[in-house]
């Protein structure tokens, strides 16, 4: 399930297109600096609050970091999948036809280097 993402209007995305360029920039470098470190230096990165428990925070971020792309691109069944969830979770998105071409793109994340 696509979970890192960012929803946003497409009318709001093509008025702002060179700051939801950096927003995904950013997302993107989060998602590289995740994969990139062990569950151990994430959690040392967390305010005190979420390391109360420690053990479980490292093992609840160890099992959560399989669920992040490292690239920020979204899986080929992302979308799909993502309209399940939301046809079952969202009354306002139940019943509705909704052309997922047109809803999402990968423009962004595609052009961080």
């Amino acid at each position: 399930y696509p979970g890192a993402c960012l929803y946003m209007n497409t009318s709001w995305v093509e008025s702002h297109r060179p700051l939801v360029r950096r927003v995904a920039a950013a997302l993107v470098r989060s998602l590289r600096y995740i994969a990139g470190h062990s569950a151990e230096d994430l959690a040392r990165l967390a305010p005190p609050p979420a390391r109360d428990d420690a053990a479980d925070y490292v093992a609840a971020l160890r099992e959560s970091k399989a669920g992040f792309t490292a690239d920020g691109a979204m899986p080929p069944q992302g979308p799909e999948t993502a309209m399940r969830v939301l046809t079952v979770a969202d009354r306002a998105v139940r019943g509705k036809r909704i052309d997922l071409a047109r809803t999402w793109t990968g423009e962004f994340v595609a052009d961080v280097r």
